[in-house]
């Protein structure tokens, strides 16, 4: 296509130098809607305020800002088909980890701002609006109970007393307020050893499970590589030939594993016995109700634009479709766009105890209605 460029001199001021249209559309700061680079013109006028002018039956897409040239557009001159793209922002959490997101096929995850892996920290990013373009959320839930295999109404419980050491105990001993108490985040071992977790708290984070004198005891990070080092465990196939349940074998004395034994969980060495290998097996469960007790999705976005679909979005469960996977969704499927033919438009509604910080009124908490521990969330104009 031959590109025609229009400039408009002031009789006031000369035009700022632009940078070359090519590095523009490259930036990101204007892309064409239609199969090539549109017959364009940029002209400058006095205070460096630019402006775009298209041509009849071409689409073109403008950001309100271009951060990389600090060129900052505040009018388009337009023909019928060419569009000044507004810019949204939102502002999310899930509980438990977020995973990537994606905007129009792209993957923008290196663009969202905030700790990932912390449901209590507000995470937030901004694009350029595409019509019609979907956005894609992919989240984790890696809270659970323990539940000891032999001992079924039996899981681990955080003591109120952490000297004491860290109980088993019947739920229906758990006093409602102290429920948050039996939820455990599994994550990357501390000591970064492959296919090793680290049992930290859900209510606070910085507290995990460390042995000491082969007890374990909650205690908070002193950053050593001791802690580190009794902090982190292998996860086996359990040692009562069980598929379903899951032994946690010591990172420091890999002769030992985590078993519980008169209501208190220690790491003790196998010693052979049925009694043993039941003792050091655990089912790793989620609420009774499904993931949409313990994970969970929130958002709210802004936009530039006060007509925008994205102006007022939250996680309302009728804007957004959602489906559960057993494993990790593989990142391919969401550039192919998915089919979503099958997908439930009812997400359900969160009963974990997470909240998006910062933001009042609180959006809506939502994950998808199954047992599964990912999630993606579509939204799409």
């Amino acid at each position: 296509m031959i590109l025609s460029f229009l400039l408009c001199w002031s009789t006031l001021a000369l035009p700022p130098v632009l940078p070359p249209l090519s590095a523009l559309i490259q930036q990101n700061q204007i892309a064409s809607t239609s199969g090539g680079v549109a017959a364009l013109a940029l002209q400058a006028a006095m205070s460096g305020q630019f402006y775009l002018t298209g041509m009849s039956g071409v689409g073109v897409k403008l950001c309100s800002s271009c951060n990389a040239n600090d060129v900052v557009v505040s009018q388009c001159t337009m023909f019928s088909d060419t569009v000044c793209s507004s810019q949204a922002t939102c502002t999310f959490t899930v509980d438990n980890k977020l995973l990537r997101v994606y905007y129009d096929g792209k993957d923008i995850s290196s663009k969202v701002s905030g700790d990932p892996n912390d449901w209590t920290v507000a995470k937030s990013f901004s694009f350029a609006e595409i019509p019609n373009a979907a956005l894609w959320v992919v989240a984790q839930d890696i809270q659970f109970r323990v539940v000891a295999s032999n001992y079924l109404s039996y899981m681990w419980h955080m003591p109120t007393d952490v000297p004491s050491g860290t109980f088993i105990r019947r739920r229906e001993d758990v006093p409602d307020q102290y429920d948050e108490r039996t939820w455990w985040l599994l994550k990357p071992a501390l000591t970064g050893t492959p296919n090793a977790v680290s049992f930290c708290a859900k209510s606070n984070p910085s507290l995990c499970l460390r042995h000491s004198s082969f007890v374990l005891y909650l205690n908070p990070s002193d950053g050593s590589d001791l802690y580190k080092n009794d902090a982190s465990f292998i996860m086996i196939p359990g040692l009562n030939g069980d598929a379903a349940t899951t032994t946690f074998k010591s990172v420091n004395y890999p002769d030992r594993f985590i078993r519980h034994k008169n209501y208190k969980l220690y790491i003790d060495p196998n010693d052979g016995s049925d009694l043993f290998k039941k003792d050091s097996s655990f089912l790793l469960k989620s609420d009774d109700s499904g993931t949409c007790g313990s994970g969970g999705f929130s958002i709210k976005c802004t936009s530039t634009a006060a007509t925008s679909p994205y102006s007022g979005l939250t996680s309302d469960p009728s804007k957004w479709k959602t489906k559960g996977y057993a494993g990790e969704p593989d990142p391919n499927n969401l550039n192919n766009g998915y089919d979503v033919s099958s997908w439930t438009t009812s997400p359900c509604t969160s009963t974990s105890t997470f909240k998006l910080n910062g933001v009042d009124p609180q959006p809506p908490k939502i994950w998808a209605p199954t047992r599964d521990r990912f999630a993606v969330f579509r939204y799409k104009p």
